[in-house]
């Protein structure tokens, strides 16, 4: 496993400047301190071109709802103004389901931009829990414009979305029950892959030196 990360400093320690476990402060964070980034990622380059095309981007350490869910999962109570109440039992819950959560940016053509996007789902009656993922491709050669939701593996769709005639697909963003354009997190994927590809193209010698991947 390879990583880039985005800091504002020259690295020194790695594990003094990114967590590759959850931490808790109290709640599940991958923080690993004030001098610490959350803009790090796994990078791939899986065609040998000498640059990244798949990024694996740490999101945050978040609590994941277990699969499958137990019919007494304790859930958030709802307050009169709206808020949410955590039990002792959910707090307890939210720390022992704990996962690095990742986003994952593919540029499939092999062409400086990203045409893929997995990002996490949350779950409409736990909003601090994630659920799942939903994959968002975009048109490419003679495949169509698609997007759907999966709880573990990419290709067991739980569900197909669908596209908005006006705005296109939408992709589910905190707080819980927002989305943004598939749009936006095809160009924010390709900015940060922008990013690391300018960071790699100044450090002489590298071609070849970033870890493949399968397809």
């Amino acid at each position: 496993m390879q990583i880039a990360a985005l800091t504002k400093a020259p690295m020194g320690r790695p594990a003094e400047v990114i967590a590759l476990k959850p931490r808790f402060n109290p709640l599940p964070t991958a923080r690993v301190g004030p001098s610490g980034t959350l803009d790090w990622a796994c990078v791939y380059d899986r065609n040998g071109d000498g640059r990244i095309d798949y990024l694996v981007y740490l999101n945050n350490a978040m609590a994941v709802l277990p699969d499958p869910l137990p019919p007494d999962f304790p859930k958030p109570e709802l307050r009169p103004d709206g808020s949410l109440r955590v039990s002792m039992e959910l707090f307890s819950a939210i720390v022992k389901n704990a996962q690095m959560v990742f986003r994952h940016y593919a540029d499939d053509r092999f062409a400086g931009s990203v045409d893929g996007v997995v990002v996490e789902e949350y779950d409409p009656e736990r909003p601090m829990f994630v659920r799942g993922h939903v994959a968002y491709l975009a048109a490419r050669d003679e495949r169509p414009e698609e997007a759907w939701a999966f709880r573990r593996l990419i290709n067991e769709r739980t569900r197909t979305l669908t596209r908005d005639a006006n705005q296109g697909y939408r992709l589910p963003t905190p707080p819980a029950g927002q989305t943004e354009p598939a749009s936006a997190f095809v160009e924010r994927g390709t900015r940060l892959l922008g990013l690391f590809n300018a960071a790699l193209a100044r450090c002489p010698g590298q071609t070849g030196r970033v870890e493949r991947a399968a397809r």
